[in-house]
Parts: structure tokens; C-alpha cells; sequence
């Protein structure tokens, strides 16, 4: 599955949404196609270890590369994905995750194509 399928579903969810549930749903999405598509995109070299931390290790193997920008991006819908999935108190808008889906967006297309 390539990381463009995963954020297309990201969007699908986000257009289908009609509540919270489905913006959490988008914000997930994106964030993990953002992921997926730096973890296979061979001009980042990322070598996978299947393990929980290698969420964290990308990033830090982005910031290394000299990929801040990107690593930033990452960070910030790492935070906003996890925020979704363990934090149910806290209130999730459209508006958020269109933002989250925007950014995935900018870096599957715009910041590191393939």
C-alpha cells in the first residue's frame, strides 16, 4: 500500500465526517500517511526496526539528515495524532484536521516527493 492510498483515505474520512469520531479518524489517517510515506521514501534512507519507537527514531533520523522542516511537520501531527487517539477529552474540529491533513499533504507532495 503506498503512502498516497493512506492519504487519500485520510481525506475520504475528513469529506465523510459528520462528527468528532470522523475527525479523529482523519487526523490518524494523515498523520500515518505522512509517516508511511517518509519511512519508504528512498531519499531519506530510514532503515525500519518494528518496533514502537520507530515513530521516534524517524524523526530523529529526519532532524539528522538536515530535514528540520520536515522533521517539524512530523512532529507537530505526531502530536495532533496522538492527542486524537488517547485524549478523548480534548475537543477535535474539522478545522484541526484539515490542517492535519493539509500538512501530510505538503509533505507526501510538495516538501519530498517521490
Amino acid at each position: 500500500m503506498k503512502a498516497s492510498d493512506t492519504y487519500e483515505e485520510a481525506v475520504e474520512r475528513l469529506s465523510a465526517a459528520t462528527g468528532e469520531a470522523g475527525f479523529r479518524a482523519a487526523v490518524s489517517r494523515g498523520y500515518f500517511a505522512a509517516f508511511q510515506h517518509l519511512r519508504d521514501h528512498s531519499s531519506v534512507g530510514f532503515a525500519l526496526s518494528a518496533n514502537g519507537s520507530d515513530h521516534q527514531n524517524l524523526m530523529k533520523h529526519l532532524n539528522r539528515q538536515g530535514l528540520t522542516r520536515i522533521e517539524f511537520l512530523l512532529r507537530r501531527l505526531r502530536l495532533e495524532r496522538n492527542r486524537c487517539d488517547y485524549n478523548l477529552s480534548c475537543k477535535i474540529t474539522r478545522e484541526l484536521a484539515e490542517e492535519v491533513i493539509d500538512a501530510a499533504g505538503a509533505i507526501i507532495f510538495d516538501h519530498l516527493p517521490a
